[in-house]
């Protein structure tokens, strides 16, 4: 609106052009400042699932033409039922994420894998006391590790090391 004023008003194409540069200038500063502190990385935590061991050989029966079990597949809800992690294990991956500011806790459909969103500023607290691992808020020094806190109940977090390829290893 200010724009077409000043044209209406006399002014040049030339000043229109530094107007809109301006204009896209501050733009684009104003977004670094509310972004600068407030990244997130996605994060992207395996679950230790249950009953592992029963798969192959359910697996074998229903793919063999021998076994009574012989083509009877199981729903996903049953898979589901049967591998999904232990209550207590989803509940600490969750109470870990948001100790560490997560703002966006999502399961996929059989709860074996949780997406985070947390904090780039807290990335270094959340995986604290992780053997080699250094960590900034541009990523960690290896890209998929598990942070003592969650050893028991996560096989590993992914998403760690985008960005971190300028970090130095071991520390």
């Amino acid at each position: 609106m200010v724009l077409r004023r000043g044209l209406r008003a006399g002014g040049s194409v030339q000043t229109l052009k530094v107007v809109v540069i301006l204009a896209v200038s501050i733009c684009m500063c104003l977004s670094a400042e509310a972004t600068a502190g407030g990244e997130e990385r996605e994060l992207h935590i395996a679950v230790k699932q249950r009953n592992e061991d029963l798969l192959p050989p359910l697996l074998t029966s229903v793919s063999t033409p021998s076994s009574p079990a012989y083509a009877q597949h199981l729903s996903l809800a049953a898979i589901c039922d049967l591998i999904s992690p232990a209550p207590r294990h989803l509940a600490a991956v969750e109470a870990w994420a948001q100790a560490h500011g997560a703002s966006s806790i999502k399961h996929s459909q059989c709860r074996e894998f949780v997406t985070i969103k947390i904090p780039t500023s807290r990335l270094a607290s959340a995986m604290k006391g992780t053997p080699s691992l250094s960590c900034s808020p541009a990523g960690c020094s290896r890209p998929v590790a598990v942070p003592p806190a969650l050893s028991h109940a996560v096989d590993f977090i992914d998403g760690l090391g985008r960005g971190a390829e300028q970090l130095p290893q071991g520390k």
